[in-house]
């Protein structure tokens, strides 16, 4: 049943460029065997660089993007580099090596202020240690300290900050909002900043009656990354993230966005002990409820600065009530990129085959839409 009264099903399964493609296919992903540099430790300050890349059928690295979070320039080359060098056991469907895209890698690059100025333990490229007397051990060795380091504020958001909840104290929230926005143009000097300053970011975009844009903001306020021993990381203390995830389950579930609620509840409890009788815990059976229903499920979202990015529950989907413009979805799946054109009334359809995906939905600031999504 479509909660619309026509409907066209879209190109996907019925474009050419997809008429040889088998619906059944078995994916193996591909498997790291050189990563050298994954946890390289930071130097001159702090970063946070997510790194998009395909590995081909040969287990070589190519179509290496950096996005930056928090900016570390004198670094960039070298992160590129690294990444190039990697090296995998090529990815399969079924059985053949494939290329595998949209591959991505979380860096966190983290400063001890208190450590001697030392040279980095990796050469250019960070593929491998400065100078050959330099034992791998002792590389190891480094970065796991490097991963210790407790997290900090800079001098200079420290004082912003506190500016910021003054103001907020008085009730003046558009003046806070100025002054945040203003020192977050300055640019971070810790990855805490960063991360407090879109925590703060959120709650004055909640106090204001933003849902979107505090979600957004909280979003990236509690991004996570892999530390060496495979544990997950934040780049907030214990005591803001569990704040955070909380606000970040009740803006997801408010706008119905069900997937990010239940994968937050799951993260919160997986990090934390929460109390029996916290009434998150009803709210979450709620939200798995209509996850595990075969009916459409709704969602309502909106553009924040030219851009949507969702990662699809289900494989067909649909957006209506677009209060604004859509021009195009972009599908970044693991075996190709697709680039939709925005049509009203039609269902669009991602193959199997495609791999996973995740949807940019692209448009003018501040356009509001709806996104239904099918069984089938």
């Amino acid at each position: 049943m479509r909660i619309l009264g026509k409907l066209i099903i879209a190109g996907l399964l019925l474009s050419p460029a997809f008429s040889n493609i088998s619906f059944s296919q078995v994916f193996e992903a591909p498997i790291p065997v050189n990563v050298q540099g994954r946890f390289m430790p930071g130097f001159g300050t702090e970063a946070i660089v997510k790194v998009r890349y395909t590995v081909k059928a040969d287990g070589s690295v190519d179509d290496v993007e950096l996005i930056d979070y928090v900016s570390n320039q004198f670094l960039n080359n070298m992160l590129r580099d690294t990444v190039r060098g990697w090296s995998f056991t090529p990815g399969t469907v079924d059985g053949e090596p494939a290329d595998f895209h949209n591959q991505e890698w979380l860096f966190a690059l983290r400063i001890d202020p208190n450590a001697p100025a030392t040279p980095p333990p990796f050469g250019p490229g960070g593929r491998g240690p400065a100078n050959s007397d330099e034992s791998t051990d002792a590389t190891i060795a480094v970065t796991a300290a490097q991963e210790e380091i407790p997290l900090a504020m800079s001098e200079e958001i420290k004082e912003g900050i506190v500016e910021i909840y003054t103001l907020l104290a008085e009730q003046d929230q558009d003046k806070a909002l100025k002054q945040l926005n203003k020192l977050m143009r300055k640019g971070y000097g810790t990855v805490f900043d960063y991360a407090i300053a879109n925590e703060l970011h959120a709650n004055i975009f909640m106090t204001r009656n933003e849902p979107f844009e505090a979600l957004d903001a909280v979003n990236l306020a509690t991004m996570a990354y892999e530390g060496p021993q495979g544990d997950r990381r934040y780049f907030l203390t214990n005591d803001a993230l569990e704040l955070a995830l909380k606000r970040k389950f009740l803006l997801a579930m408010s706008v119905r966005q069900n997937q990010l609620a239940w994968n937050t509840y799951e993260e919160l409890n997986n990090k934390f002990e929460v109390a029996e009788d916290d009434p998150i815990h009803e709210q979450a059976s709620q939200v798995k409820a209509l996850l595990d229903s075969p009916e459409p499920l709704q969602l309502i979202t909106k553009i924040v600065d030219n851009q949507w990015t969702y990662h699809p529950v289900r494989r067909i989907f649909t957006i209506t009530n677009v209060d604004g413009k859509v021009s195009e979805i972009e599908a970044r799946c693991e075996r190709r990129n697709l680039e939709l054109k925005y049509q009203e009334n039609v269902d669009w359809t991602l193959p199997d085959s495609l791999g996973d995906c995740e949807l940019d939905f692209k448009g003018r600031d501040g356009t509001q839409f709806v996104v239904y999504e099918f069984s089938e």
